[in-house]
């Protein structure tokens, strides 16, 4: 019972153009977004309403297709009226081994490895603010778990310099 239902909504016009379903991370992630939503998003940015949440699986489908029936799907972004994707989808232990052994032998260049390491010491030891309260925290990690934000998904965020971010780097 960790999911809910939100709806993206244009900033320029306050229209909705999105009903999703997920956890709260996925709701704001830019991330894996079909390209109608990427190219939506292009000129004007979006706002998060988080319509219900605490939801099981089933329940989040239903209000997910109830309210893509509602707004009109030829009004959405979405490719579906709900209820479909992928949503808590967990790899076999056949696709799993597969996949560990596509890995075995896989060489990072030293570069790749710097990149990482200086991105992880970056993230960790810096001060974030965030944007609304003005509050200012050590490490991306401790301010998403302060507020109750997807790390993974704040990352990207400002990796990109999306104005959909929560914090910014002092």
């Amino acid at each position: 019972m960790n999911y809910l239902v939100y709806l993206h909504k244009d900033r320029c016009t306050n229209e909705v153009f999105y009903v999703g379903i997920g956890d709260r991370g996925r709701a704001y992630d830019e991330k894996n977004r079909n390209t109608a939503w990427k190219q939506k998003i292009k000129d004007c940015y979006f706002e998060v309403e988080i319509i219900a949440k605490n939801l099981s699986k089933k329940l989040a489908y239903q209000i997910e297709m109830a309210m893509i029936n509602l707004y009109g799907i030829e009004n959405l972004v979405n490719k579906t009226k709900g209820g479909a994707g992928t949503l808590g989808y967990s790899h076999t232990i056949e696709s799993k081994k597969k996949i560990g052994i596509s890995n075995i032998g896989r060489k990072r260049t030293i570069e790749s490895i710097n990149k990482s390491i200086n991105t992880r010491t970056e993230l960790h030891s810096n001060n974030y603010k965030h944007i609304q309260t003005g509050k200012i925290i050590k490490g991306l990690k401790n301010a998403c778990i302060e507020f109750g934000i997807n790390y993974k998904s704040e990352h990207q965020r400002i990796k990109r310099n999306s104005n959909n971010k929560n914090f910014e780097l002092i």
